[in-house]
This record gives C-alpha cells, structure tokens and sequence, in this order.
C-alpha cells in the first residue's frame, strides 16, 4: 500500500510549522514528510542522519530500501516502541513489529499521541471490566476484536479492524464517551444481540492500520532513491 503512495496533499502552513519531517518506512518504502503518528516503533543508530519510524511489519537483513536497511544493519541500531508493541532495544533481526494481542488507544485520530494499551485478560474465563477510553482512534491487533458499549442503553458495537479516527463513527452507533467492554482474541466469537438488526459492526469497520499513510493529515513524499 505505500509504494502505490506518490502523493499526498500537503498540510496546512499551520500545522506543519508546528512539527518536525519524519522518515516512516515499511519494508520495501521510505516516505518523508510531516506525521504525528506514534504507532510503530523508532528506529535510530549511532552517527545516522535520522531516526526513522517504523510501520508494523517484519524487517529483516535484506529489506530495503537502502536508507532503512543501512539503519537496520547497523551495529549500534537500536529501537524504541510505543505501548503495546514488544520488541528488543538492541536489533536483532528478522523481527516482526506487531502489536501484541489487545487494543491500543491514542488521544489523536490517525494513531497520534502517547498510547494507552489494554492487553487480553490473562485468564479467559475472566471479564473485562468497562473502560472509558479518551480516544482519537485505536489499533487492535491481529486476530482480536473488541466491544464498546454503544449510543443506546445496552446496545454493544463489535470491532475486528482498527479505527483511525473515531469521530467517524456515526453518532448514534457508538456511545460518547467511547467504552470498552470487552477485547478477546479470535476465534472466539462475539455473542450477536437479541435483535440481530442492531449488530452495526459490519457497518464499523475501519481501514487497516497499514492504510494509515493514506490520512488526509499526513504529507509524504516516496524517498524512492535512498
């Protein structure tokens, strides 16, 4: 998906005085631009240029392009992930960046901002308390889903896919603030409400988190030459 990424509108003269250009990668492309996204991990080495900022995904010793794998193989390369994602400090390749199995909420849409994770309950037979959650938009990980109470009394709304900014969500599905019920992981079904007209999560599902380059908030142009 980011290597078909060329383009994409710029930010306003605003917003972009008040950040920094960013280098965020995925194995196989590098874009440069400005992005207040914290999903992922940083990537940085003793003596580079930049730090970069990685995208889930698996990195290994061959991945390009040449600016990524140059930090990667690094011997002084180090990372530093945001919460939920667990990784070594010291690279250590292959490794796969993946968040581990729960939610992870950010206060800005677009996965901007410090990061609040909730993991699985350890015990299955134990139930998630509710949590209310401040917000911006979530990621769950692969194989999980998870429940928020929804804008009517007793109504639940399930997600299987992360959301990149809540305040999409229609108004009358999903209850404000938004709370979290429950978060499991698949294939444990979801119970269907009594009035199967209400299950809307068909209705809710958000682009893959690796479709976050795509936000209209984010300006990138492909370093296809480094």
């Amino acid at each position: 998906m980011l290597a078909s990424l060329l383009f994409i509108p710029f930010l306003s003269s605003v917003t972009v005085a008040a950040q920094s250009v960013s280098v965020v990668c995925v194995a196989g492309q590098c874009l440069e631009g400005f992005t207040n996204t914290t999903l992922g991990a940083t990537l940085s080495a003793s003596g580079a240029a930049t730090s970069l900022h990685l995208l889930p995904g698996e990195y290994s010793s061959t991945t390009n392009p040449e600016l990524l794998h140059g930090l990667l193989t690094s011997s002084s390369a180090s990372l530093s992930a945001s919460p939920g994602f667990l990784v070594n400090s010291t690279v250590s390749l292959p490794f796969d960046l993946a968040l581990q199995p729960g939610i992870a909420s950010y206060p800005g849409a677009n996965f901007s901002g410090q990061a609040t994770f909730t993991s699985l309950p350890t015990n299955v037979s134990t139930t998630n308390s509710s949590k209310q959650l401040s917000a911006g938009s979530f990621a769950l990980a692969s194989n999980t889903w998870a429940s928020f109470a929804g804008a009517a009394s007793n109504d639940r709304v399930i997600f299987w896919d992360s959301v990149s900014d809540v305040s999409q969500l229609p108004a009358s599905t999903v209850g404000n603030p938004l709370t979290l019920g429950h978060v499991s992981a698949q294939p444990d079904s979801p119970a269907l409400p009594a009035n199967p007209a209400r299950q809307t999560s068909s209705d809710l599902h958000a682009r893959p988190v690796p479709q976050i380059v795509n936000s209209a908030t984010m300006a990138f142009r492909a370093l296809d030459n480094v």
